[in-house]
């Protein structure tokens, strides 16, 4: 589960343009938290995996979740940005937790395919949760939380704040049209290609 830790990569949120400056400011705070919410959880277990009886977990009124006290994360930084219609901005960031949101995003696409579910909302929101929960980061995560004996309780406010409610306020967005779709760009050197 740790081979990645801290290792960066780089997401590319592809838009339909058109968008205002607050809702482009909506757009990268969701992100932001996510990917916060996200890498805490994986250091918070890689921490914990290490030296499991001796832990702190504090509610961070800042981004509102349970997380561990002097929490070293990896901000979201912006890398490109190409404003047209349609556009997209790259982001870098730790591998992990990018993954977990272009996973994500990209299944929320899908999600929104099925016409039975369409109308079924607390089946979706129960579908979704689980798809998060089924998220390799977030299954390592819950068995690493358990290990240490934190209480099923705290598991479920830290899963929730740091990973479920993050997410599903991005998914409002991509809902909105706001975002269309999220890969992992390919870069180009000296003429062969490498995926980032």
């Amino acid at each position: 589960m740790f081979e990645n830790l801290g290792v960066s990569s780089i997401i590319k949120v592809n838009t339909n343009g058109d968008i205002s400056a607050s809702l482009t400011a909506l757009v990268l705070k969701r992100l932001s938290d996510a990917h916060f919410g996200l890498d805490a959880i994986e250091f918070m277990c890689y921490e914990f995996h290490r030296n499991p009886s001796s832990y702190s977990i504090a509610y961070n009124v800042e981004h509102e979740a349970w997380s561990m006290t002097d929490l070293p994360t990896f901000p979201l930084h912006i890398n490109k940005v190409v404003i047209q219609s349609p556009g997209f901005w790259e982001f870098l960031g730790r591998l992990n937790p990018l993954e977990v949101i272009r996973q994500f995003l990209n299944d929320s696409h899908e999600r929104k395919k099925d016409e039975e579910y369409r109308n079924q909302i607390e089946a979706e929101k129960m579908k979704i949760e689980n798809s998060i929960l089924r998220t390799e980061l977030i299954k390592k995560s819950i068995e690493v939380l358990r290990e240490t004996g934190m209480e099923e309780d705290l598991i479920r406010s830290v899963i929730r704040d740091n990973a479920i409610i993050p997410l599903l306020r991005l998914e409002a967005l991509h809902d909105m049209n706001l975002i269309s779709d999220v890969e992992v760009p390919s870069r180009k050197k000296e003429g062969v290609t490498e995926d980032a």
